[in-house]
């Protein structure tokens, strides 16, 4: 259900804003391509088996339209960005963030939350990419563009942290304690890194989070 409103939205953005241009668009058919081949479905055996087709169409096309949609409102708004900055320094600099957050939030993830069965995709590891291209960053373009590229503050601002990070919590259906706890230790950090920093960061600390999963 999630993925389906992300994916009206990310059309509602395309319809408003066109296509981004084609470095963008191949950037997002690239996207598209890895989070279809990387989705994977854990059955309650433990048995892992990757099925594009399922991958495709759960995955692969909601990351490609958002993804679209968010690179658009980039592209016209210049409030966000894939990469803090393409200087090696800078682009490195993002690496070690999000490994070194990725990396906490592992430790926080097998160590403190182990009797909760895992706060995040501990049945099913679907790609970072995917995850934060279609239940982030789209409702951070969302926001930015109906901002009218004004500077947002007060209830617009809270509005656009809350859909970052709650609707995505909610949807995995955990108790309330288990929920609010996502979202303050995983959630709330994973968007103002998203907000802050750039994009590449918080899709690599959370794919850490799924490589530590898998081992």
């Amino acid at each position: 259900v999630l993925a389906f409103i992300s994916c009206v939205i990310a059309v509602v953005l395309l319809v408003k804003n066109k296509l981004p241009s084609k470095k963008y668009i191949v950037i997002s058919a690239v996207m598209a391509i890895a989070a279809t081949v990387g989705y994977q479905v854990d059955d309650n055996y433990g048995v892992i088996i990757i099925i594009l087709l399922a991958g495709g169409l759960i995955a692969g096309i909601p990351t490609l339209l958002t993804s679209l949609a968010v690179f658009s409102v980039m592209e016209k708004t210049k409030a966000y960005s894939l990469l803090a900055d393409k200087k090696w320094y800078s682009v490195l600099l993002s690496i070690v963030i999000g490994v070194v957050v990725g990396s906490l939030f592992s430790f926080v993830n097998t160590f403190v939350y182990t009797d909760m069965n895992h706060v995040w995709l501990s049945t099913w590891p679907a790609p970072a990419i995917y995850e934060v291209m279609a239940f982030r960053s789209v409702f951070m373009a969302y926001c930015v563009y109906f901002s009218h590229g004004e500077k947002m503050k007060g209830f617009s601002l809270f509005t656009m942290y809350f859909m970052m990070i709650v609707p995505h919590t909610v949807a995995y259906g955990y108790d309330l304690k288990v929920t609010v706890a996502a979202d303050v230790i995983f959630g709330l950090i994973l968007a103002v890194l998203h907000r802050k920093r750039d994009m590449a960061s918080a899709i690599i600390s959370r794919g850490v989070v799924d490589v530590f999963m898998l081992i």
